[in-house]
């Protein structure tokens, strides 16, 4: 620092902050412990080539507007000569590096009220996979609020993640303008590492966050190689061009499934299999905490039903995942019912599953002559409606597969026909039509 004309000799200054220890140094500049007015402040100053997006650092400054729980404000953005920088409040926590690192060697003294601090026994806690989801889903909520913005943060990994002193997870270190680094290899996407490299995206933010959850239900990063093996950055990208990592239940056997099926679609190696938003995410791990099956749990049965027509688009494969979630969500229910209604009901839903569509109508039209006085019965008829809805959406699907737009779009109408009330499956039905002009 020596060569800045506005960092002297002690103490030293930079603009209004007095600097008074470092707190490290990267690519992109060094951080130092700084104070100004009676306060405490992280100051990045920058090296004087490197790029940085100052529009973003500018959105998350007070009064940028990009405000959330979990990201970490600017305070300050300013430049002294050659010098640029930007203040935000300083964190005496750890990082999550550091947590993982001392759950990792069975040895953690955290400054933070860390929610993943190890017990007294050095190990982690013992709902330590749920602390994690937590922490992770609020933090894809903010991350989602800085995409609404238009800012791309580029450089999600376990480092750029700091636990606040009340245990808060908060995103930091904005500004990068989606610029990778070779030292945070094991979170970056594969299209970020090809020749024709793309350049971090929304996308690649989603996968990087997949990658830190990885790393915390595992306490290994993504790709962390063996022992023995070359820890080069050219071998850590040969094995992420490579394939897939390890899946996470390697590591362990107590992951579940549901919850194992979100990290590997936030990860997934094409950009269009992942979550299409970092909101989607959030919402899936929150099911997966809600004791619920994810979404991602889900399609991965059903993509492999889909995987026999290898002409069926991405979007029409979702949409039939989505029908076949509906008509099992709805035999689940209909289980639950007891009387003829129910007997009547389970038949046109074993009619659905065999194809024998005469036998389900037929089914359905005796349910629908109960009673209509009877709550239970009205409420039955409308579900079988439900249930029959399902089926037309289902023979669109199986129309666009067969290109056969004109039987789809009859479909997704007599489906609609059924669907006045049904705001779920008239989106559905919605996606469907826009599917069959594409």
């Amino acid at each position: 620092m020596a060569e800045n004309s506005c960092v002297g000799v002690e103490p030293s200054r930079l603009g209004p902050y007095a600097l008074l220890e470092s707190c490290g140094e990267g690519p992109r500049g060094q951080v130092f412990k700084a104070e100004s007015e009676g306060r405490f402040y992280a100051l990045k100053i920058y090296h004087a080539k490197t790029w940085t997006r100052w529009e973003d650092l500018e959105k998350l400054s007070r009064g940028g507007g990009l405000i959330h729980p979990n990201i970490l404000p600017v305070e300050d953005i300013g430049s002294c000569e050659d010098w640029k920088y930007s203040a935000s409040r300083f964190l005496p926590g750890d990082s999550l590096r550091e947590i993982l690192s001392g759950l990792r060697e069975g040895s953690l003294a955290s400054a933070s009220l860390c929610p993943i601090g190890a017990t007294a026994a050095g190990g982690p806690q013992p709902d330590h996979l749920y602390r994690c989801v937590r922490m992770i889903e609020k933090v894809a909520r903010g991350l989602q609020a800085a995409h609404e913005a238009g800012v791309v943060h580029g450089r999600i990994c376990s480092g750029n993640l700091m636990f606040s002193p009340s245990g808060m997870l908060l995103l930091v270190d904005f500004g990068g303008g989606g610029h990778s680094l070779a030292g945070e290899l094991h979170y970056r996407a594969p299209e970020e590492l090809q020749q024709d490299s793309w350049p971090a995206h929304k996308g690649s933010d989603i996968y990087a966050l997949g990658a830190v959850l990885y790393e915390m239900l595992t306490l290994n990063a993504p790709y962390a190689l063996a022992d023995g093996e070359s820890s080069e950055p050219a071998a850590i990208r040969e094995a992420i061009l490579a394939g897939p990592p390890p899946a996470p239940s390697s590591f362990s056997d107590e992951l579940p499934p549901s919850l194992e099926a979100c990290v590997t679609k936030a990860m997934a190696r094409d950009p269009e299999d992942r979550y299409s938003s970092a909101a989607r995410l959030a919402e899936d791990l929150a099911r997966f905490l809600a004791g619920e099956n994810t979404r991602a749990a889900l399609e991965k049965k059903t993509l492999a039903v889909a995987a026999a027509a290898p002409t069926f688009r991405l979007s029409h494969r979702l949409i039939a995942a989505t029908v076949l979630l509906m008509m099992t969500a709805a035999a689940a229910w209909y289980s639950s019912q007891a009387g003829s209604q129910s007997s009547l009901l389970n038949g046109a839903l074993d009619a659905l599953s065999k194809g024998d569509h005469a036998a389900a109508r037929s089914e359905a039209g005796r349910l629908k002559s109960l009673n209509p006085g009877n709550a239970r019965a009205k409420a039955l008829s409308e579900n079988i409606a439900r249930a029959r809805a399902a089926d037309h959406l289902a023979k669109a699907v199986e129309a666009l597969l067969d290109g056969d737009r004109e039987a789809a779009r009859n479909a997704v109408g007599a489906a609609s026909d059924l669907l006045p009330q049904d705001t779920s499956l008239a989106k559905i039905a919605e996606r469907l039509k826009e599917a069959g002009k594409e």
